[in-house]
């Protein structure tokens, strides 16, 4: 089973646990809580989702819930519903479960479907102006790749006049589901870097699955540093620095090999 169908299934079991309390023979009564006590089904469903790490698995979760609410709704409230009564609670449910949703950043907008905007399927590359030569010389073996996959390889070279930058920033990291970083001591000692960038691309990659590729350009004390607990694209002892052309130009090489890997390019 995927990681989908698990939580789906987890969820169905969840809600079909929470709606049988009430008075046996009576179908109404046998789902009681999300449509008579919403406020008490808002935190039996807060401390189910502690069960979940992945922001996905929560997402998934509550899409499943919000479908069995409508379900179970329109199968077995709708025709006593002459007072709209039940319909209040459905609604006040599916509020506090949309509540839930949007504290998310992936969101699963229908059954199966992961919201395309929240999907990671981009490249952010970030890096210290003082290296931007390296991100240029690599840049150009990801162009065939660019070409013929449509492929986002994004820096912020592409933040366009007018923009707001932090803003372009945010949103290119949330779409990564590669991050690249060009370290150097340069590269640790910005403070955006330290405190916006390293921060969310890091919690990415522990809880939605992105990955990590770093780049040691210059002697720095990288491993002792965040990304220091994932294997580097070069070893901190032969930096770009220590290398001659042809060295680099196969790292490079061998840097697009593993951005086709973890894309299924």
């Amino acid at each position: 089973m995927t990681e989908e169908e698990i939580v789906r299934f987890e969820a169905n079991g969840f809600f079909m646990n929470e709606m049988s309390i009430g008075e046996s023979g009576n179908k109404v009564h046998n789902y009681r809580i999300a449509f008579f006590t919403p406020r008490i089904f808002k935190s039996h469903l807060e401390n189910r989702l502690l069960d979940f790490f992945s922001q996905k698995s929560k997402s998934y979760f509550l899409d499943e819930i919000n479908i069995l609410l409508d379900s179970v709704y329109n199968e077995s409230f709708l025709k006593n519903d002459e007072e709209g009564t039940y319909k209040i609670c459905l609604e006040t449910s599916k509020y506090y479960v949309q509540q839930f949703i949007d504290e998310l950043p992936v969101l699963v907008t229908s059954k199966h479907q992961v919201n395309s905007e929240n999907q990671r399927n981009s490249i952010f590359i970030s890096y210290s102006h003082a290296d931007k030569d390296y991100v240029t010389s690599f840049k150009r073996h990801f162009a065939n790749l660019i070409r013929t996959h449509d492929l986002d390889l994004w820096d912020d070279s592409k933040i366009k006049p007018g923009q707001k930058w932090e803003e372009e920033i945010k949103k290119a990291m949330q779409k990564a589901k590669v991050a690249i970083f060009v370290t150097s001591a340069d590269f640790f000692a910005s403070d955006f870097i330290a405190n916006k960038e390293l921060p969310e691309l890091l919690r990415a990659a522990e809880e939605e699955g992105a990955k990590v590729l770093s780049i040691i350009v210059k002697p720095c004390d990288f491993s002792n540093t965040p990304l220091g607990i994932y294997q580097a694209m070069n070893n901190p002892t032969h930096t770009l620095l220590h290398m001659n052309e042809l060295q680099r130009e196969e790292l490079w090489v061998n840097l697009v090999s593993e951005v086709r890997k973890i894309l299924e390019l």
